[in-house]
Order: structure tokens, then C-alpha cells, then sequence
């Protein structure tokens, strides 16, 4: 289904709501129900497609997937998936970032200094 279509009938099911709110039988208000839900509709897309879009820590992939980078040998993989949810305040991703950056490993460097900043 297309991003398009989706769209279309999020608005519609708003329209439909609209109607029991606002019943006319005019073309006005017809109009101002279609105006209504628009708006309603693209207030939620806006509000949820920050924290669920492309963006977001959740599509980046999460602490799993930084540990299958880990055991699969690509440390650098791991390193960028772990540090924006270790930004993010996420325990086991610092831990994480931590070891790699005590222990080292392919071509990452130790890095000592690192590892203290995310061990604490």
C-alpha cells in the first residue's frame, strides 16, 4: 500500500468521525468536515512520523542488532548502531561501547579514555 493511499484512508476515517460529530447535509459543511479531518490527520502524521521515521532509534536497529555486528567480527557495524542509543541514554549500549573500546578489536582502536566515558 502506497504511502499515498495510507494517507487517503488515515483522512477519511477522520471524515467519517467528523460527520457524527458535525451531521449536514450541506455541501458547506461537507467541506469543513473534509477541512477537519485534514488537519486532525496531519497533526498525527506530524506527531508520530518524528519518533517512528526513517530517523528515529527504532529504524537504526537496536541493541540486538549491535550485538549481532559484535559477534559477526564488524565492531565498526556495532559502533554505529550502539552509539546513538547510548546517547539516548540506553545502559546496555554504553556497556557495550564500552568493551569494545577497552578490548579493541579489528579496525577499531583500544581507546581507554572512551571506554571510562562509557563505563560511567
Amino acid at each position: 500500500m502506497t504511502l499515498h493511499r495510507r494517507i487517503f484512508l488515515f483522512t477519511r476515517s477522520f471524515s467519517f468521525f467528523f460527520a457524527a460529530l458535525f451531521p449536514s447535509r450541506s455541501a458547506r459543511g461537507f467541506a469543513l468536515r473534509g477541512v477537519f479531518a485534514l488537519v486532525i490527520a496531519a497533526a498525527f502524521l506530524v506527531a508520530f512520523a518524528g519518533p517512528f521515521g526513517p530517523g528515529s532509534l527504532w529504524a537504526q536497529g537496536g541493541y540486538e542488532d549491535g550485538m549481532a555486528a559484535y559477534e559477526d567480527g564488524d565492531y565498526l557495524r556495532a559502533v554505529k548502531i550502539w552509539r546513538p542509543l547510548a546517547e539516548a541514554g540506553d545502559a546496555n549500549a554504553q556497556y557495550g561501547l564500552g568493551k569494545l573500546y577497552e578490548t579493541g578489536g579489528g579496525d577499531l582502536a583500544r581507546d581507554y579514555a572512551r571506554a571510562a566515558k562509557w563505563y560511567r
